[in-house]
């Protein structure tokens, strides 16, 4: 929601592009993206009351505000590389991020819920390296409470197992979830057409 407040704020120069202007302000939650309307780079700030806490006290840095993507966590580069060839056939401009376990998937997560963005959905096998899927995704969740990401990132699991009431829970648990299982000695390129199929329903 675009914060009508921007207009009291005094003109500024972006270290971006050098452009002079008052920046948008769009409120999330405590959070304030402040966009440049010469070149679209942004800063969020903390916000208390309707006052921005320094961005440099919090650590931020000026970033481009990017378009939500799709992030898939999976050990296999062979995998990896298969499924972003098949989103690049339906948007050549698409640029998942790629995460090779559960750590890298938390550590990208936060650099997005840091400058208020988020992924448009995450792809997580459960039985990842380093924190498997399972424990990656809660913790996922903890990390949207503690930065007041709301509503959850969609989450699309899959692995070779059945669907057990140890996953039932866990996606009845993390909410905004659902779940793919992959075909029994499939290959990569059906697994990766397998979960684009899951992602086009």
């Amino acid at each position: 929601m675009t914060d009508s407040s921007a207009a009291e704020m005094a003109e500024v120069a972006c270290p971006a592009c050098g452009h002079r202007g008052v920046p948008e302000r769009i409120v999330r939650g405590v959070r304030a993206v402040y966009t440049c309307i010469g070149c679209g780079m942004g800063v969020a700030l903390r916000v208390e009351g309707d006052v921005p806490v320094d961005a440099a006290s919090l650590g931020l840095v000026l970033t481009p505000l990017a378009p939500p993507r799709v992030f898939i966590a999976e050990a296999s580069q062979g995998l990896r590389d298969t499924f972003t060839e098949l989103l690049a056939q339906d948007d050549p401009d698409a640029s998942p991020v790629i995460c090779a376990s559960g750590a890298d998937l938390l550590t990208e997560c936060t650099r997005l819920f840091r400058i208020s963005d988020r992924p448009q959905i995450v792809v997580l096998d459960l039985a990842l390296p380093v924190v498997d899927g399972k424990n990656a995704a809660l913790m996922l969740r903890a990390l949207e409470d503690a930065f007041d990401v709301s509503p959850p990132v969609p989450l699309l699991f899959y692995t070779a197992k059945p669907c057990d009431q140890t996953l039932e829970r866990l996606i009845s648990y993390t909410g905004e979830a659902r779940y793919v299982q992959r075909p029994e000695a499939a290959g990569q390129d059906e697994v990766a057409e397998a979960l684009k199929a899951e992602l086009d329903r």
